[in-house]
């Protein structure tokens, strides 16, 4: 009720049927005080956070280097054509460093809606153009172009190719 959510949209979340937008898994995790990091590593608890080694907790992604392969990364399917592929192997709870894709047609959150959340962002698209609107203002960025904004304005972004957006992002 907090997030305006059906029960039956977290279940069907929960149980692999849907894919929330992005604005809804903001929502989620903020309500849940937990960072998107940690709903990448599947970790809940203050023990997670750290990763901790051992037969009894999860094993420390540090253990695996700082090198993260193509292959390796950790993706979140989010609705609307979006994912997330998250940079790292290590939890930060104060950065999340991912590449995103929007699918052609792909968006944050629908058309006639802005979310917001907290933090700053940063991002440098890669391939493809990408719409962001902040507030009443809108850009459009191609290969090579750059945004930071702070999360607390109402925003979206949006594919606007023919071809999959792919960017480099920063949450902070």
């Amino acid at each position: 009720r907090r997030l305006s959510v059906s029960a039956s949209l977290i279940s069907q979340i929960e149980n692999g049927k849907s894919n929330p937008s992005v604005g809804t898994l903001y929502l989620m995790v903020t309500e849940l005080d937990m960072s998107l990091d940690q709903l990448f590593s599947g970790a809940s608890g203050p023990d997670s956070a750290r990763g901790r080694d051992g037969a009894n907790g999860p094993p420390n992604p540090a253990a695996r280097g700082p090198v993260v392969t193509k292959d390796d990364r950790e993706e979140l399917q989010l609705a609307s054509g979006v994912r997330w592929q998250r940079l790292t192997h290590v939890h930060d709870p104060n950065v999340d460093f991912l590449h995103v894709i929007y699918e052609p047609g792909g968006a944050s959150c629908a058309e006639n809606m802005l979310m917001r959340h907290a933090g700053f962002e940063y991002g440098y698209v890669l391939e493809g153009r990408l719409q962001v609107t902040i507030a009443f203002e809108s850009y459009v960025l191609g290969p090579g172009d750059s945004i930071s904004f702070p999360s607390t304005e109402p925003h979206r972004l949006a594919s606007v190719s023919d071809e999959p957006v792919h960017a480099i992002w920063v949450v902070v």
